[in-house]
Parts: structure tokens; sequence; C-alpha cells
């Protein structure tokens, strides 16, 4: 008569703890969420300790569908604090994606090297199996998820970017309304000294029609405008509340200013829909930013973020 299975409470606690922890921190490293360790520890222990509740009797109501993804929410939602719902959706979406990959890979180890197939008829909690398991399975699975974590997000920000190189954006200003090609540019870290709004740069070319006879008499003379003129100038007006001095520095020079205004909203064209973005600044670049013409604004990275976000 065969023995009964032995069930060792602080390893099952522990081997949950571990793969909870990592797919949530995998999570945060791929879906860009903000978090604490406190807070992964936190949630963490709560898939831990339900998993563990599996090996007491007469819970079994506790592990229906609806029970689990209950729990998998509260756990994301203590991890993250994910605001507003449609980012508490992502984030249980990449949740299931990461611990269906740990699985899969587990899953993998054990069609690899087991030697009695019978012996993968087993059910399972989040990442407790009833039946014993070779450490060095769970070791593959925990190994994808922190491959994952740590390279993922390099992966699918290049494949975004390169799919978003360009942007369509319509600058609003008051009433009127300025459409633009953007470049996406991971290089651009400007941002307003004071308010720490993202920077995007555009050409003066294509602003001139929009900016008051001060700001274009102060370009046509220079070529880079006289601060102190253009500031007298604006004296009183529409651009005065809305103007920043944004300093610079680039290959060849050490330090310089950029004129900037504040627009009421960028409008971001991102799979054929518009997506408003408000609290940044456009600076006024004098030059060509793109000798063919492809585009005559560069976008800050972090603009682009809070739009897909």
């Amino acid at each position: 008569m065969p023995s009964e299975p032995v069930v060792y409470v602080d390893i099952v606690l522990a081997i949950n703890f571990v793969m909870d922890y990592m797919v949530l921190w995998a999570v945060s490293r791929v879906g860009q969420f903000r978090t604490t360790s406190h807070r992964l520890v936190a949630a963490a222990l709560v898939g831990s300790v339900y998993a563990l509740m599996q090996v007491l009797p007469g819970v079994a109501p506790l592990f229906s569908v609806g029970v689990r993804i209950a729990i998998s929410i509260i756990m994301v939602i203590i991890a993250f604090r994910p605001r507003p719902a449609r980012r508490l959706l992502q984030a249980v979406s990449y949740f299931y994606l990461m611990a269906f990959m740990a699985g899969g890979a587990m899953l993998a180890g054990m069609l690899f090297f087991v030697a009695q197939p019978e012996d993968l008829a087993v059910t399972s909690g989040f990442f407790y199996l009833p039946v014993e398991v070779e450490y060095t399975w769970l070791l593959v699975a925990l190994a994808t998820v922190i491959l994952v974590g740590k390279w993922g997000t390099a992966l699918l920000k290049k494949n975004f970017f390169r799919s978003l190189l360009r942007v369509p954006v319509i600058l609003r200003f008051g009433d009127t309304r300025l459409p633009v090609e953007a470049l996406i540019d991971t290089g651009n870290h400007l941002k307003d000294p004071i308010t720490q709004r993202p920077v995007m740069i555009v050409e003066y070319a294509l602003l001139k029609p929009l900016l008051p006879p001060a700001v274009q008499q102060a370009f046509t003379a220079t070529g880079e405008p006289d601060l102190e003129t253009v500031i007298k100038g604006l004296e009183g007006s529409f651009w005065a509340a809305r103007m920043l001095m944004i300093p610079f520095s680039s290959i060849g020079r050490s330090r310089g200013m950029l004129l900037g205004f504040r627009p009421d909203e960028l409008i971001l064209v991102i799979d054929q829909k518009p997506v408003r973005v408000k609290d940044v600044v456009v600076a006024v670049y004098h030059k060509t930013l793109s000798p063919e013409g492809r585009y005559r604004a560069l976008l800050h990275p972090d603009i682009i973020q809070t739009a897909i976000g």
C-alpha cells in the first residue's frame, strides 16, 4: 500500500513566495509599473499563503476560478496600486502572462527530463504541486521569469519604438492647431527645470506662423533669439505666461538656452486614435532637424510613456 504524501509547509510556503515575488517583479519591469520591495513582499505573501491553504481539508470552495482571479487582482493591487482601471487590467494580464510563462517553462523541463510521463498528471494551485517536484524544474521556471524581467523590457521597448518611430502630433495653442510629424528621440532628456515637464523640440520654421512678431524678429535677426528682446516684446501678450527658458547642453556646446512655450495640449495619433497629453513644453529650435524633412519635431520618451500609460 503506497504511503501518504508528506507536505512540508515551510517548503511549500517558501517556493510559492519566491515564485510569486519574482513573477510580480517581472510584471513591474515589463509593464513599467511602479512598486517597492515591501509591496512586492506583501503581495507575494498573500499568494503563497493562499497556495498553502490547498493542503488544508474542507477548503475546496476557496479554489474556484472566481476566487483565484480575485486573489490575483488583490495581489496586483497590493503590489502596484494601478490606476485607472485600464492599468489594473494591464497589470493582471501581465501577471497571468508571466505566471503561465513560468508554468510552461517548468512543464517543458518536466517533459524533457521526466522518466515516467504518468507522473505529470497533477493538479496545481498557483505554483504548488501536490506531488514531488524536483527543484531543477522550479529553477527553470524561476530562470525564465528572471530572463523575461531583465531583458524582456528592453526587447518590448525596442520593438514598440520601432513601430512608433514617427508619430503624428497636433499642437494646440488656444484655438490654433498645428500638425507636425515627430520623431521619438530616446536621447532627448530635456525637462523644464522648474516643473519637470518633458520638452518636445519643434523647428522654428514650423512654429513661425503662430509666434508673435517679437519672437519672429528675434529669430530672423540672429538665427538664435535674443532672449531679452523676446521677453520685452512679449510683455502683456497671450504668450508671456506660457514662455519658459530651457537650459541645454550638446556636443560642441556646454551650455545654451532654448525658448519654450507651454501648449494647451498635444494630441498624439497612436493606432489611428487621438491621445491627449498635457503638462508638456514645446521648445523652439532654429535649425532643421531632418535634412530630408521626414520629421520636424523630437518627442521626449516620457511623453510617449504618458500617452500609452
